[in-house]
């Protein structure tokens, strides 16, 4: 995928995808998520409740902002649906199998190099802390937000 001539991303344009209970949007310029993923699940098991990726009015500035979550799932042999958005996309076919292997990380960019990156967040961390098993581990889990580039063919 190609990145736009401009890497402003706003959140304020988003486009729906899926119908019926697998319906869910995403914000559009080239982003992707794990979604696609929980689509099927939610299709098959009605699982998660929501969508780990979505959009909300609860924004810093303008009208939309992207929000994720940790959902619980329990398909598929995975607990938890971790949200998550990305520059890239989602390959489908690894979903039930494999889904650490369906995301295709990456846009191709000739123009500029970015000036900097800014933004708003806001965290709220998690009911309780767990590992892998579910059992209830001390302390809360942590927030973490990456931006990663590389130069590579």
């Amino acid at each position: 995928m190609e990145a736009p001539d401009n890497l402003r991303f706003d959140f304020e344009d988003w486009i729906s995808e899926g119908s019926g209970n697998t319906r869910h949007e995403m914000p559009a310029g080239g982003w992707s998520s794990g979604n696609v993923g929980v689509a099927i699940a939610k299709n098959m098991f009605n699982k998660p409740s929501r969508f780990p990726g979505r959009k909300s009015t609860d924004a810093k500035a303008g009208s939309f902002a992207a929000v994720v979550s940790t959902e619980l799932l329990n398909v598929f042999g995975k607990r938890i649906a971790a949200g998550a958005y990305y520059l890239g996309s989602f390959d489908k076919s690894y979903a039930t199998s494999d889904a650490l292997s369906s995301t295709r990380f990456g846009i191709d960019w000739t123009g500029k190099l970015p000036e900097r990156f800014k933004g708003w967040y806001k965290y709220q961390p998690g009911a309780s802390y767990q590992d892998a098993s579910g059992n209830t581990l001390p302390g809360t889990d942590r927030f973490s937000l990456l931006a990663i580039l590389y130069h590579g063919k």
